[in-house]
């Protein structure tokens, strides 16, 4: 069965050569798409010789993936895994996904399988995006950002119209909607230790779109219409979702939040 890996790029060009080294062997079942990038990105992929698709222009990686989903269907594979070209997922970990494709329709990573060495602030924006997809769908998911996933394609029957991040919460309603049968592998990550671990502002928004969209309990809408006015406005807030408690904090000069809640609390999500 013919497997593509499909990676999005975008201004990569200090990161994804370690990324295309890990995958010379699997050359002829990866395709990079450069969606629009102003650096040598594009340049690096045709020097290391693997499948290069570039757009003219940043379209977002909602567009990024469609376009090796096209790819995927022009030249019969049946089977696709996305992986991020910055270095964040480990490619280790893409024969597992494939290997699980062989019993699932879908395959989810999971970051969040041992929290002992994430941050506070992570683990707590993390579960608040879990809770919210908890209270629309009844579903308990650790891990709803990660892009390191595998599909069969015959699956996929959706196709993304929307922009960017907001493509990685719309794929994961769809799939718990359907009930596609899925499994998740567990993929290590990185937090850099001199790094201030917020999230921006344009990922959460997309969050909550999407998670507007496919609500339909008013309790939930209302607590989500709440978080989006308050984000917009750039307000520092607190928010009780599914009995945990949450202080948003916004950072204007970096266009994010931090998030904090009760840790103990929060672990027993994990548990």
């Amino acid at each position: 069965m013919n497997n593509l890996i499909i990676i999005p790029a975008y201004n990569v060009e200090s990161k994804i050569k370690s990324v295309l080294d890990f995958l010379k062997c699997k050359k002829e079942n990866v395709i990079v798409i450069d969606d629009g990038s102003a650096d040598n990105t594009s340049q690096i992929v045709i020097n290391e010789n693997f499948r290069l698709i570039r757009h003219k222009k940043n379209m977002g990686l909602s567009q990024a993936i469609n376009s090796g989903l096209e790819y995927a269907k022009v030249n019969g594979f049946e089977r696709i895994v996305t992986i991020d070209a910055d270095g964040q997922h480990d490619p280790e970990f893409i024969d597992e996904f494939i290997s699980k494709l062989d019993l699932y329709d879908c395959v989810l990573g999971n970051r969040f399988f041992d929290i002992s060495h994430v941050p506070s602030c992570k683990i707590a924006s993390n579960l608040l995006a879990s809770l919210i997809f908890f209270s629309i769908t009844g579903k308990k998911i650790t891990d709803v950002s990660c892009g390191y996933r595998g599909f069969k394609l015959a699956s996929l029957t959706w196709q993304s119209i929307i922009d960017n991040f907001e493509v990685i919460y719309e794929q994961l309603y769809c799939i718990l909607r359907q009930e596609i049968k899925c499994s998740i592998v567990n993929i290590p990550v990185i937090y850099p230790c001199d790094e201030l671990h917020c999230t921006k502002i344009n990922e959460i928004i997309g969050l909550l779109n999407v998670s507007i969209k496919y609500c339909d309990c008013q309790k939930s809408l209302m607590i989500l219409r709440y978080m989006f006015d308050n984000i917009i406005e750039k307000k520092n807030f607190r928010v009780t979702i599914e009995g945990f408690e949450f202080y948003c904090f916004c950072i204007p000069h970096l266009n994010s939040y931090i998030f904090q809640t009760e840790l103990n609390k929060a672990k027993s999500f994990y548990e």
